[in-house]
């Protein structure tokens, strides 16, 4: 990802989608690396590797759809608060709330088969406070 050249990790943001006649996850394999050189996993059911075709979309300094009128913020795992239950995070990113919608993205980095996807949000105040839960594409458990 040429455009990610540079940028600090915690300000990169990725959409990756699998597609195909497979059924798979896909997702940032590691941490995002200034380098601009990202890694991809695929995991298919059963949580085995797979090699799948997918789409991988970059953003930075901008919402994920590209506008740069409105707030915009990035949330991190260790913004997350687990709560009682496995698997459920609420995460909240200050200052970005506007009256006009939005869009919020989770999303799960690492090696683990983990894939995450927001549940709900809402406005608090100035902040957003998204709902997230995450489960395993082995198990399928949170």
């Amino acid at each position: 990802m040429p455009a990610s050249v540079g940028v600090p990790a915690a300000s990169q943001f990725y959409q990756v989608t699998a597609y195909g006649d497979v059924a798979a996850h896909c997702k940032i394999a590691a941490v995002p690396s200034a380098s601009g050189v990202q890694r991809v996993a695929c995991r298919g059911s059963g949580g085995r590797p797979l090699d799948s075709p997918f789409s991988l979309s970059f953003s930075w300094r901008s919402s994920f759809i590209g506008r740069t009128d409105r707030p915009f913020g990035y949330g991190w795992g260790r913004l997350g608060k687990k709560t009682t239950s496995p698997g459920r995070y609420t995460v909240r990113l200050p200052g970005v709330r506007t009256d006009g919608g939005g869009q919020v993205v989770a999303y799960a980095i690492g090696g683990s088969d983990a894939y995450c996807h927001v549940l709900r949000w809402r406005g608090e105040a100035a902040d957003v406070v998204a709902e997230v839960g995450c489960w395993s594409a082995t198990t399928h458990k949170p």
